[in-house]
Order: C-alpha cells, then sequence, then structure tokens
C-alpha cells in the first residue's frame, strides 16, 4: 500500500531503479531536506471537538475546512508554542 510521502517521494525521484552508489545521497536529501518539508509543511485537518447533544458526555469531532493547515501553522496558532520547543529554537 502506498502512502502519502511515498507519492510525494516518487514524483520527485520516479519509479526507476536506484543504483546502490546512488542510494546514499538520496537517503542523505531525504533526510535532510524532504522529511522536515513534509512534516512540517504538508497540510493536515486538525479536528473541533464539539459535545455531542444527542449523547450527553460523548465528543463529537467534526473536520472543518477552516481547521485544515499546516503543523508548524498549529504549533504557532497556540498561545505558548514556545513552551514545546528547544531552547535553542525559536518559531
Amino acid at each position: 500500500m502506498q502512502t502519502k510521502n511515498d507519492a510525494v517521494v516518487r514524483k520527485l525521484f520516479g519509479y526507476a531503479y536506484i543504483p546502490q552508489q546512488h542510494a546514499a545521497p538520496f537517503k542523505t536529501f531525504c533526510e535532510e531536506f524532504l522529511n522536515p518539508f513534509m512534516n512540517f509543511h504538508q497540510p493536515c485537518l486538525f479536528s473541533t471537538d464539539v459535545l455531542d447533544p444527542i449523547k450527553p458526555g460523548c465528543i463529537k469531532r467534526l473536520y472543518r475546512p477552516k481547521d485544515v493547515m499546516t503543523p508548524l501553522d498549529m504549533l504557532a496558532s497556540l498561545s505558548d508554542a514556545g513552551a514545546f520547543l528547544r531552547e535553542s529554537i525559536a518559531l
């Protein structure tokens, strides 16, 4: 089964065989550039939790179009985002 990240990798590199002597540069590129980009800049759906009026005590998760944002945007939207980062890293 192909995942979303596999589709992006295949779109960049194609489906052709990669010889072993070229595998190390591909791995380095993926680890240093592609994976961090995918982790922080790919749009994701975040849910809004609402109390379910039909079932008291249950929480219903709604996925609204306004809740689509990147993980970096979601982190920046938190009021105390700096508390979740290492001391050497800033938004």
